[in-house]
Parts: structure tokens; C-alpha cells; sequence
């Protein structure tokens, strides 16, 4: 039975109340949360959040070198206590608010603030957000128009980039660690350019900045993985189309929590690859998710997952895997509504066995339907 009343209530805050920490807060916390597993003091911290009432907050801590150490969800601005380790040094707060539920976007409120954490918890800590403060961050960042110089030993890349805009290009080399190094490209076509060793899995991502700002929604954006070793790296190929931006924050949940870990495979190999290449085939066109699993009788469906890839479009593609590394399952899908993988997205289910080769060929036809 329910009773209704035209009195005001005191809500129950046992409905309201947020978790004391990330890595048990279920679809309000992410689960792999280093601040909540460091070990020692930990600090009291009281912050301020100034933003548009009525929306929730993404907060992310990340350090001075932009590793992400985890992620609180707000339910809207205000003050807010969290637990911290203390003697974390500097690190950065970034807050947005998802008017779209499409990841922090150019329109979306956006602040930041450098923090350095001691012994003692900071004080009188504000971060306001603002509409287009995501654009001031990347200026102040240095993410737009500026490059990185090669300090040590060095490989070169040739990287082939199609666009329809005959302008300067910025590529960025992205680790689970952040931004690890940068490029100027002076346009598209074809390059060849000098690059560190030993960057391990990182995702490319290159933009043409139209109007001086950052990348934007509309800006001609592309993205392709690739694992930077000793060993030079050839037929690298991008192509930029505006939106693609956008297709790369819904492919990789930005704005939602993850509950899966959609960890890069392969992170920490530090041997030879096999290249996997070929064509993918679909009725549908976008982003693509691709889960490396390996036969496994203990796991759930007789496959243990491995991590995830990203690819951005139908058409040639290209992975790379350990060289001799025998089974391997690619469960490759396109998740057409942006709600996970469902029986009606195209999807297939590939068994490969990867030898003592440079080169793997193995095209992908993903079928409507196929995982039911």
C-alpha cells in the first residue's frame, strides 16, 4: 500500500547517500580505483563543485603526468568529502557534467584544478565548472598546435593520413598512462616521422584543429592502436572525417562507468608482433569493439577475456598480437544503440591461431544476429 502526503518529508539518506569510496560503488564508482587501494595515511579532503544544479558530476583524479588514479561520481555541485592517500604530490582534478551522455563534449560544464596533496588535506578547494572550460583546459594543457621532441632512442613510423582538409595535423600517442607523446603532421598524405621506443599499446589520435580550439565535435578526427617496441613501423593508415570524435567517446563509454574493464590487450608485451589485417564487412556502419579472449575451460563460455581494442570503422583494419601466440579468440561487434552487446547487433565470433609470422591475414564479416 502506498500513503501520499502533501507535506514536505526528510528524505531518508539512506536513498541519497553515496558510497565512502569508488570501488564499491556499483554503477556510481569504477572498480579498479588506485586511489582506494593505496595503503598508508589517508586524508579527509573537502572540495566545493560549481556547476549547473540538477546534474550529476564526473570527477576525475589524474596525476601530474596524466594517469588516471580513478573517478568519483557526484550526484550535482556542492561540497563534497572525499578520502584520499596523503603525500600524493600533484596531481590534477577534472570535473565535467554530461549534458548529452556523450563524454565531456566542447558545450558540456568543464573545470580543473592542480592540486598539490601533503600531509595534510588542501584547503579552501573550488572547482567550477563552465561551458567551454574543455577548451581552456586543452590550451592550457599545450594539446593543441605544439609537439613533443624526441629525447633517447628513437623508431621511425610511416603513417599515410586521408583527409578532405588540406591542413596541419596533430597526432597524439595515448597509453592507459595519457598523453606519452605528441606529433605535428603538416598535412595529410604521407610521412615519416621519428618517435620513441618503447611506448608500448597506444592509440593514435589525429585531428585537423579548423578553428584553433582544440578537438572539437566537428573538427576531421581519426584513431588507429598500434604497439611501439624497437622495430620501425610501417603502413600505418588514418583517416579523418568530422564526428569521428564523437563515434570514439560512445565506442569507449565516456560518461559511463565501466563495470568491465576494458583494459588494452597485450600492455605490457615486449616482444616481436604479428600484424592481423584485412577487411571488415558489415551492413552497418561505425565504430567497432573488438574482445581478445583465449580458450579457457574455467571461464565463463569456455573463453578468458584478454582485454579490448577499438576499431573505427568498417573497411581495412589492422591489429597487432604477439608473434607464436597460438589460440586466440576475437569476438568483434558493433554496438549499433550504444547499450551493450544485444542478439540484434552485427557480431562474430573469430578462432585464430597465431604463429611465427609478420603477417596474419583475416577478414571480418560481422552478421546481424549472429550472437543469438
Amino acid at each position: 500500500m502506498e500513503r501520499t502526503s502533501e507535506e514536505v518529508q526528510t528524505i531518508d539518506p539512506r536513498f541519497v547517500a553515496l558510497p565512502e569510496n569508488t570501488s564499491s560503488a556499483g554503477s556510481l564508482g569504477v572498480q579498479e580505483s588506485l586511489l582506494d587501494k593505496m595503503e598508508g595515511p589517508r586524508l579527509d579532503w573537502i572540495l566545493v563543485f560549481q556547476g549547473e544544479e540538477g546534474l550529476p558530476i564526473d570527477v576525475d583524479i589524474r596525476t601530474g603526468k596524466g594517469k588516471n588514479l580513478g573517478k568519483w561520481m557526484l550526484p550535482g555541485p556542492g561540497e563534497s568529502t572525499q578520502s584520499i592517500p596523503a603525500n600524493l604530490g600533484l596531481i590534477q582534478i577534472q570535473a565535467f557534467q554530461d549534458l548529452t551522455e556523450d563524454g565531456p563534449t566542447d558545450d558540456d560544464p568543464f573545470g580543473w584544478l592542480d592540486v598539490e596533496v601533503g600531509e595534510s588535506a588542501p584547503e579552501n578547494t573550488v572547482v567550477t565548472l563552465e561551458r567551454g572550460g574543455k577548451l581552456k583546459h586543452a590550451q592550457t594543457m599545450g594539446h593543441v598546435g605544439t609537439g613533443f621532441s624526441v629525447e633517447g632512442e628513437s623508431i621511425q613510423m610511416q603513417i599515410t593520413v586521408q583527409s578532405t582538409e588540406d591542413k596541419a595535423i596533430d597526432l597524439d600517442f595515448r597509453s592507459s598512462e595519457g598523453l606519452v607523446y605528441k606529433a605535428m603532421l603538416p598535412g595529410p598524405g604521407e610521412h615519416s616521422i621519428s618517435v620513441p621506443v618503447n611506448l608500448g599499446v597506444v592509440q593514435l589520435q589525429a585531428f585537423q584543429d579548423l578553428s584553433g580550439d582544440g578537438p572539437s565535435d566537428d573538427d576531421p578526427f581519426g584513431w588507429v592502436e598500434a604497439s611501439i617496441a624497437e622495430a620501425d613501423l610501417k603502413q600505418i593508415r588514418l583517416s579523418l572525417e568530422a564526428g569521428a570524435k564523437l563515434k570514439l567517446a560512445s565506442a569507449m563509454g565516456h560518461g559511463v562507468v565501466d563495470q568491465g574493464g576494458k583494459s588494452q590487450p597485450f600492455s605490457d608485451f615486449q616482444g616481436e608482433w604479428t600484424l592481423v589485417r584485412g577487411e571488415v564487412r558489415s551492413t552497418a556502419s561505425g565504430p567497432l569493439q573488438v574482445d581478445f579472449r583465449v580458450p579457457d575451460v574455467e571461464a565463463p563460455g569456455g573463453n578468458r577475456f584478454l582485454g579490448r581494442s577499438m576499431l573505427p570503422d568498417i573497411g581495412a583494419y589492422q591489429l597487432q598480437v604477439p608473434k607464436d601466440y597460438g589460440a586466440l579468440v576475437l569476438e568483434v561487434f558493433q554496438d549499433l544503440a550504444s547499450d551493450g552487446p544485444t542478439d540484434d547487433d552485427p557480431y562474430v565470433l573469430l578462432q585464430l591461431s597465431v604463429g611465427d609470422v609478420d603477417t596474419l591475414s583475416q577478414d571480418i564479416e560481422l552478421v546481424a544476429g549472429a550472437r543469438s
